[in-house]
């Protein structure tokens, strides 16, 4: 059996940025492939203008880790985020994983994701709060919009993405994502 692994040590390991912590236990994750790296980028483009022309929060792109629980520590990560204004604490240490929680999680399959982790992940970033998660597939060509672990929809090419309840007023064709 290994030594749990605290978020802290985490943090100091050089190589920290490829792994998540799972309940103190260290599980690495690689680097994507252009078609993931386009459609993460697209994604939080779309979002970029509409969140900071109304300065509504912050976006967070892909590697930021968020705490989810302590002793012993969760930390995850997603391919993008947003956290609304005024839910992350001025004197949060800008060097360290983020202690709020999002309300928007952005999770694209990509080629080393396994569906039963994935599914997972979901879960357990709505367990711990998150109030919206979009599971981008590119290969789908698909956003499954989940609000909750039981309003879950699934959005094609020819629907509109929308933010609601988390950023009113945002919407997007999902064909433009692709």
């Amino acid at each position: 059996m290994c030594a749990l692994v605290t978020a802290d040590e985490l943090l100091q390991m050089p190589d920290h940025k490829l792994y998540e912590l799972i309940e103190g236990n260290l599980v690495k994750w690689g680097p994507e492939g252009l078609l993931h790296g386009r459609t993460s980028a697209r994604v939080l483009g779309f979002l970029y203008g509409h969140v900071y022309a109304s300065d509504l929060g912050v976006l967070l792109a892909a590697g930021c880790g968020f705490f989810l629980q302590h002793d012993p520590d969760t930390v995850r990560a997603a391919d993008g985020a947003f956290i609304a204004k005024g839910r992350t604490p001025s004197d949060a240490d800008p060097y360290g994983f983020v202690e709020t929680i999002p309300d928007l999680v952005i999770e694209v399959v990509g080629l080393n994701d396994i569906a039963k982790q994935l599914q997972a992940k979901i879960e357990q970033w709505i367990e711990h709060g998150v109030r919206l998660v979009w599971l981008v597939n590119p290969e789908r060509r698909s956003i499954t919009v989940y609000r909750s672990l039981s309003d879950v929809h699934v959005l094609h090419e020819d629907d509109t993405l929308t933010g609601e309840p988390v950023l009113s007023g945002f919407s997007c064709p999902v064909a433009e994502i692709f």
